[in-house]
């Protein structure tokens, strides 16, 4: 099996980028949460993470996304400069 890159065909154009939430205040805490009813309620992203959010929109060099799967723990966005 090689590990080199194949060159994109036209019959495969979907292109998928994978992302992690910022530093949350649960990760500040220590605190492990596998409750989304719970982590959406009290956890959000710590001072860090918010600075973490704002630095990546502000190098964003990706085309903007046209759409945006996450998991439950997604609380709804604050819109984002682009």
């Amino acid at each position: 099996m090689s590990n080199t890159l194949q060159p994109l065909s036209d019959h495969w154009r979907n292109r998928y980028l994978l992302m992690r939430h910022g530093h949350s205040q649960a990760n500040q805490q220590g605190v492990i949460v596998s409750s989304p009813a719970r982590g959406i309620e009290s956890f959000g992203l710590s001072p860090y993470g918010e600075q973490q959010l704002a630095q990546l929109v502000a190098d964003w060099q990706w085309p903007v996304p046209t759409r945006v799967v996450h998991s439950d723990f997604c609380v709804p966005p604050k819109p984002l400069p682009m």
